[in-house]
């Protein structure tokens, strides 16, 4: 069934405000067709609605898809998530079995301060993330992971379901990541 150019404009009358500013947005990533831009021009036109705002609208959509797309850019990979937590495992392991030699006492206190406050050094890096370039940020701010949203995102851990919201978060967050409020992006250095 095809929508006429009568339909469209009965819609779009009906619609409030900000419908129909929610529509010029869309217009602006190329979601409609010309068919709806006519009528949605005719209706904003008919409403008093300036051009000026409209292409307003416009700009705004336009950045905000640039800001998405460079923010999608430069996200860290899940494989290279996942490959930086082996490493730090690894180095964990080697460092913990050397204190346990050396002290003759327990290591899990370093074993367990290390998962959970590692992205919090300097620069929001574990040893693992450091070596395969990528780094913790705020989501925000963009400014490195703080000690205790390393602590937050990595108590999570625990949780096996925190690796699945992985790939179904678009920004790439696991549950750790989007309670603490951070994300792992390629780093500049």
């Amino acid at each position: 069934m095809s929508v006429t150019e009568s339909d469209l404009r009965k819609r779009y009358e009906a619609m409030h405000m900000e419908q129909l500013l929610e529509l010029v947005d869309q217009r602006a990533k190329g979601g409609l067709t010309s068919i709806a831009e006519s009528v949605l021009e005719d209706v904003l036109n008919s409403r008093g609605v300036p051009t000026e705002v409209r292409d307003q609208i416009c700009v705004s959509a336009q950045a905000k898809a640039e800001r998405d797309e460079q923010l999608e850019e430069s996200l860290a990979s899940s494989g290279a998530r996942l490959l930086a937590r082996i490493i730090d495992l690894f180095f964990l392991t080697i460092a913990c079995a050397a204190l346990q030699t050396v002290v003759k006492g327990s290591s899990e206190v370093l074993f367990v301060a290390y998962v959970l406050l590692a992205d919090g050094l300097p620069g929001g890096w574990s040893i693992g993330k450091y070596l395969l370039g990528i780094v913790v940020v705020d989501a925000v701010t963009r400014q490195p992971c703080s000690l205790w949203q390393s602590f937050v995102r990595n108590l999570s851990l625990v949780l096996v379901i925190d690796w699945v919201f992985l790939t179904g978060s678009k920004q790439r967050q696991r549950l750790g990541d989007m309670v603490a409020r951070t994300i792992v992006v390629r780093a500049s250095i």
